[in-house]
């Protein structure tokens, strides 16, 4: 590249952003849009796959793998009862740090409403 192109870019990339005037101050609004939530990252996925890998080693044979099954379904059933005890708290309107729905929050935004400027 040329010297007089990296001006052209240098000067053009740098140039501060004019100021734009705010026609009304900051708000939330009083609701939020109901979405579903996302997927969590799959549990016991190491279970799993530790599952897995004594089944090949051992030809699908579940007389040797009794340990990895149990702890596989020990894992499962602590994420199902985790799973469980957060969609009853969500029922309730219970909210955990980090983990609320959209209904969640509109309950709060009901308590606390923002006044229209």
């Amino acid at each position: 590249m040329s010297k007089r192109f990296n001006e052209i870019i240098i000067r053009n990339v740098y140039k501060p952003n004019p100021k734009i005037p705010l026609q009304k101050p900051f708000a939330l609004r009083n609701n939020v849009s109901l979405r579903k939530n996302k997927k969590e990252a799959a549990s016991c996925l190491t279970e799993m796959s530790i599952l897995l890998a004594c089944w090949k080693k051992s030809s699908y044979n579940d007389a040797d793998c009794l340990k990895e099954i149990s702890a596989f379904q020990k894992c499962f059933n602590e994420s199902e009862k985790e799973k469980r005890a957060f969609a009853a708290a969500a029922r309730e309107g219970k909210i955990e740090a980090g983990r609320t729905t959209s209904e969640q929050l509109n309950r709060l935004m009901k308590k606390f409403p923002q006044r229209n400027r």
